[in-house]
């Protein structure tokens, strides 16, 4: 899953994004000298539980924008790892406690990407990726592990991405529909033409139908959009 991320992060990042992220870690830095410590004590305790990006791999660090595009996009959640059921790979363990070695810290703040699913039944071979929370407000990847990150759940998940994708996915499958009926089955007319004002009233009765039963079916099984509940532990 790491290639996906990196992948979804190249396509985000932009020369401009460099200078900002660079931008706020010079603003945070400036947090802690000695004369503002005090005004930011909340925030200069907290530092002791966060990775601090120095020394560390660049190519495993992602923003939080980035980390929700690739959720929403493969319907994916981002959330606290103390809602995750399951036993943590031996593995990330041991990178934890290198991390918490090499910066003598006891780092806290780590969040999970995995599918909702993963959530609800740990046992699953589902792909999931360990991340924890730096300084900056960004986020390191610790670890990956489950089967990989198919391009058939990106393309089955679309039409639930965000309203447009939901829109534009109802409107394709109603014009669908309403371009295959036969004109029989809309008037007994047998002179009307295919492309008629009946043809026209069925698009918009199927497509108020579509949306109302899709809406119905969201809220009946509990499924969001995934722009909504891409960072959310309710499954």
């Amino acid at each position: 899953m790491f290639n996906q991320l990196n992948q979804e992060r190249k396509k985000l990042r932009k020369e401009s994004d460099e200078l900002i992220l660079e931008a706020q870690r010079i603003l945070i830095n400036e947090r802690f000298t000695e004369k503002k410590i005090l005004d930011h004590l909340k925030q200069y305790n907290q530092s002791f539980e966060l990775l601090n990006e120095d020394d560390i791999e660049a190519s495993n660090l992602f923003t939080l924008n980035e980390l929700k595009t690739f959720c929403i996009k493969n319907r994916m959640r981002f959330v606290d790892s103390n809602y995750f059921k399951g036993e943590f790979p031996y593995e990330s363990i041991l990178k934890i406690k290198d991390f918490n070695k090499f910066q003598k810290k006891d780092l806290c703040h780590f969040k999970i990407l995995c599918p909702a699913e993963l959530i609800a039944d740990a046992s699953l071979k589902s792909p999931a990726a360990l991340f924890c929370r730096t300084m900056y407000g960004n986020y390191y990847l610790i670890h990956t592990w489950g089967e990989n990150l198919s391009t058939k759940r990106k393309i089955t998940n679309w039409p639930l991405r965000d309203f447009e994708t939901f829109f534009v996915s109802v409107l394709l499958i109603t014009a669908i529909i309403t371009l295959t009926l036969p004109n029989s089955l809309l008037t007994t007319d047998v002179h009307v033409e295919y492309f008629s004002m009946y043809r026209a009233a069925c698009f918009f009765h199927v497509l108020i139908l579509l949306v109302g039963f899709s809406v119905f079916r969201m809220i009946a099984t509990n499924k969001g959009l995934s722009s909504s509940v891409w960072d959310s532990h309710k499954v």
